[in-house]
């Protein structure tokens, strides 16, 4: 009964490195990040944006809680938020590009001397419109 033996799947090959068009490393060797923290079905994303480039990250914080009252809260570690940040500072440098600063809301002041890159941060009570706009559009494309 039943002789027939699985067959081995295929092996992962990652796909090969698109080389960068020239003028786009001449013209946009430096750019900047924006970053900012949204919600998403009550849990925190991080959401990073180059301004030139337009290249987007996500990161998620599935570190959840339960609090005393029951009610599940995340948790956002600076440790976490710097390795991400980092994370994508490094991959502009493998590619070619020089990241200078990182701009974002005054909830980053944490983050200062610990990126690779400048920080600045809004004053209290304003946002940065870049990654504002940007949320927007990916909670309509959620949607």
């Amino acid at each position: 009964m039943g002789k027939m033996t699985c067959k081995k799947g295929q092996t992962y090959t990652p796909p090969k490195r698109v080389p960068l068009p020239a003028p786009l490393l001449q013209h946009h060797k430096q750019d900047i990040l924006d970053i900012d923290f949204f919600y998403s079905d009550n849990a925190p994303y991080l959401l990073i944006r180059t301004r030139k480039i337009l290249f987007l990250a996500l990161q998620t914080f599935n570190v959840r809680r339960r609090s005393s009252n029951g009610k599940i809260t995340y948790s956002r570690p600076t440790k976490d938020i710097v390795e991400a940040v980092n994370r994508v500072i490094a991959v502009h440098k493998d590619r070619g590009f020089n990241i200078e600063y990182v701009f974002g809301d005054n909830e980053f002041e944490k983050l200062e001397n610990k990126i690779d890159a400048a920080m600045q941060t809004c004053a209290a009570g304003e946002h940065n419109p870049h990654i504002e706009r940007e949320i927007r559009v990916v909670k309509e494309r959620q949607r």
